[in-house]
C-alpha cells in the first residue's frame, strides 16, 4: 500500500497494488481474483462510514491498483497496538464501529477476513 495523491482533488488517499500476473507473466488467478472480490465488496459497501472509500480502480503493468480513502491515523489494530489496552470507554465505540462494518458486509453476504 502507498499513499497516493488525487490528481482529480488534490487529497491524499492509498494505493492498495496486488499482482495480477505469476514471476512468468502469465495472469494470476488467484491475484486477479482477490484484486476482483475486493474490489467488488468495497463497491457493494460503498458510502458506509466504518468502511474505507473506493476511489477508484485500475490495471496497469500486471498490477490491479484501488485507489482508497487514507486512514491517516492508521488502522484500528495499529492504534490498539501503540495505546495498549483500552479502557472500556475507548474500546466501546469502536468496537461497536467493527460490529457495524460486519453487520453491513454480512448483510450482503460479503466477508472480509482481515478485520
Amino acid at each position: 500500500v502507498y499513499i497516493a495523491h488525487s490528481l482529480a482533488s488534490g487529497e491524499c488517499v492509498a494505493a492498495k497494488m496486488t499482482k495480477l500476473v505469476d514471476g512468468g507473466g502469465n495472469e494470476s488467478a488467484r491475484g486477479y481474483n482477490s484484486y476482483r472480490n475486493e474490489m467488488a465488496m468495497l463497491r457493494a459497501v460503498q458510502g458506509h462510514t466504518n468502511v474505507i472509500r473506493l476511489h477508484d480502480a485500475m490495471n496497469t503493468r500486471g498490477y490491479g491498483c484501488l485507489f482508497l480513502g487514507l486512514a491517516e491515523h492508521g488502522s484500528m489494530s495499529d492504534y490498539i497496538e501503540s495505546h495498549g489496552p483500552l479502557r472500556e470507554e475507548v474500546a466501546m465505540p469502536l468496537f461497536r464501529q467493527l460490529l457495524e462494518a460486519i453487520q453491513v458486509s454480512s448483510s450482503i453476504n460479503v466477508m472480509k477476513t482481515q478485520y
